[in-house]
């Protein structure tokens, strides 16, 4: 059962203010299983205030609340503020600010952004994005992780006489504390999304695979057996969808699962990584793109205790390969060679 209500208005000049309730009254039964009952109430109150040239410029608020009763209860709770400055034609920059609160099954997790970055337009054909900030997460038992972090990306497109030719190349780091571990640590709505046939591949090497579970973005679980299967590969965790489940292709869902205790130690995190592709549009090989990318990550953890589960996830990750476009088919091939210390 469903009921949802939707208010929007113009408060001031420039402003807006949006209103949204959203309540499910939900009965479950599986044959040969206990009935499930649960009541979700979802509202999101958002205000938007837009300024300077043309109104390019906005501060947007929004505070929302996600409360499940019954049967798999939780709570969850955000705020964010985000600044929007469009200082030229060609030059903009951002700000944000958000607080997250999880509680579920006697946990709370609090999760605390803070995100600054900009934006530049070169003679429309570059654009570079760069951003920088860091969180502190605090969950019950377990105390407080900082981290921080920066990443640049340099996107470039160019009309070639044969069509259209895109690179990008980017870099970022991560720097992350964490303490030490007296009982699992939850994670909480970690969002994925499954790329076809391809299964959800989980690096944190620490996961107790018993603890796995998959929610749709409505917060609705799906089965295990039924609609998703939890694989071990090696130090990995893969999740892969049941083809005829309820998961469809190029789904998107949420993970909840624990992290087993780990020793405290510190994580720093390098990456970088190439990419080209060559839309051809014209010629004898019209249709085709041609497309190349280069992956590479970093990672040392240092820790003044022995913990087994504690595996830099370092790798390198090649992929080459086409599309080719005729009439409204589209055929991929594609080579990829990952090579990972875990």
């Amino acid at each position: 059962d469903v009921f949802h209500w939707h208010t929007d208005a113009v408060t001031l000049p420039h402003q807006s203010l949006a209103w949204d309730y959203n309540f499910r009254n939900t009965n479950e039964q599986e044959s040969g299983g206990a009935p499930i009952h649960y009541q979700i109430h979802d509202a999101d109150l958002t205000h938007g205030f837009y300024f300077g040239v043309a109104n390019a410029s906005s501060l947007t608020s929004t505070l929302s609340a996600d409360v499940q009763t019954g049967d798999l209860a939780y709570q969850r709770y955000h705020y964010d503020e985000n600044l929007q400055l469009q200082h030229t034609p060609n030059f903009e920059t951002r700000y944000e600010y958000s607080l997250e609160q999880d509680r579920s099954s006697g946990v709370t997790q609090t999760i605390n952004t803070v995100d600054v970055g900009l934006a530049h337009h070169l003679f429309k054909s570059l654009v570079s994005t760069a951003d920088a900030g860091g969180s502190l997460i605090d969950t019950t038992g377990n105390g407080e992780s900082p981290q921080v972090y920066g990443r640049t990306n340099f996107a470039y497109t160019k009309l070639i006489p044969n069509g259209t030719l895109l690179a990008n190349l980017n870099f970022g780091w991560q720097w992350q504390q964490s303490p030490a571990g007296s009982q699992p640590i939850p994670v909480i709505n970690q969002a994925f999304t499954f790329n076809n046939s391809q299964p959800l591949v989980l690096t944190q090497t620490n996961i107790d695979p018993n603890s796995i579970q998959v929610l749709g973005t409505n917060g609705v679980p799906f089965v295990n057996g039924r609609d998703f299967v939890v694989n071990r590969v090696g130090h990995l965790i893969q999740i892969e969808r049941v083809i005829g489940g309820l998961i469809p292709a190029g789904g998107s869902v949420l993970l909840d699962y624990d992290l087993f205790p780990q020793a405290a130690h510190t994580t720093n995190t390098g990456n970088a990584g190439f990419g080209i592709r060559d839309d051809i549009d014209n010629g004898p090989l019209k249709g085709f793109a041609p497309y190349a990318r280069y992956d590479l990550q970093r990672q040392t953890i240092d820790s003044n205790e022995f913990d087994s589960t504690l595996i830099p996830d370092s790798y390198d990750d090649v992929v080459v390969g086409s599309d080719y476009r005729v009439w409204m088919i589209v055929l991929n091939a594609e080579q990829q060679w990952y090579h990972s210390t875990i």
